[in-house]
């Protein structure tokens, strides 16, 4: 894991925009298309905002979620519905884009679906956006959710699972560890001293952001801002 620390988040957000406007870009000259995995949430936005204007090929880019909530696209709590209102934006709009929703009828068609959608990152993700609650969880992979735990130890490969948070909305997909291991480049952006502190301990503590502090692929590499 490797920790950079910047003043504040408007210097994180032009640094890590700059960052992963190069890997995307780097990617699409070597193979003609970037696969880009993010994280909702607010923090991010201002990220997703300049990260829209970014001068780059776009319509050589699939954008994908890290996780969602098991809410309509159109729920005020949907990663799709905020993703589209600020990264699908500008010269991002030509990105393609993949969500989790597909089916809020059965969660078993549901997850078939976006299951067979998701496929595609399974060859590849050129750059994931992860985020970090102050429990230590990240994408939806919860401390005290069974299921969570289930992924992070024995690390199946499917490409999601169903999970349940402590606040609602309670039912969540999430991209699963073996998923995400598929990254070449995987970012934390995170704010704050409380943060930083949750971070600090994962390792020893076993939460779920430290499964992704080293992988196969490539070392976590941490955006912190402090304040």
């Amino acid at each position: 894991m490797n920790v950079i620390n910047h003043n504040n988040i408007d210097e994180s957000t032009e640094v890590l925009s700059e960052e992963i406007a190069g890997k995307l870009q780097l990617a699409i000259q070597r193979k003609q298309i970037a696969k880009l995995l993010v994280s909702g949430g607010r923090s991010p936005i201002p990220l997703f905002e300049k990260l829209s204007k970014k001068d780059i090929p776009w319509k050589n880019v699939v954008i994908g979620l890290v996780d969602e909530r098991y809410v309509d696209v159109n729920n005020e709590k949907s990663n799709e519905r905020l993703i589209r209102e600020t990264l699908l934006q500008n010269n991002a709009k030509e990105a393609s884009f993949l969500g989790l929703i597909n089916d809020l009828d059965s969660k078993e068609k549901n997850h078939q679906l976006s299951q067979n959608l998701y496929r595609t990152f399974s060859k590849g993700i050129d750059v994931c956006l992860l985020g970090m609650g102050a429990d230590g969880h990240t994408a939806s992979l919860f401390p005290n959710d069974p299921n969570s735990q289930k992924d992070l130890q024995i690390m199946n490969q499917d490409f999601l699972l169903y999970t349940l948070a402590d606040v609602p909305p309670y039912e969540r997909i999430s991209c699963t560890k073996y998923l995400i291991n598929h990254s070449k480049n995987i970012y934390l952006m995170i704010g704050g001293k409380e943060k930083l502190q949750v971070l600090e301990r994962a390792e020893l503590e076993g939460l779920p952001i430290s499964h992704f502090f080293h992988t196969a692929r490539t070392n976590l590499v941490v955006h912190y801002n402090k304040i």
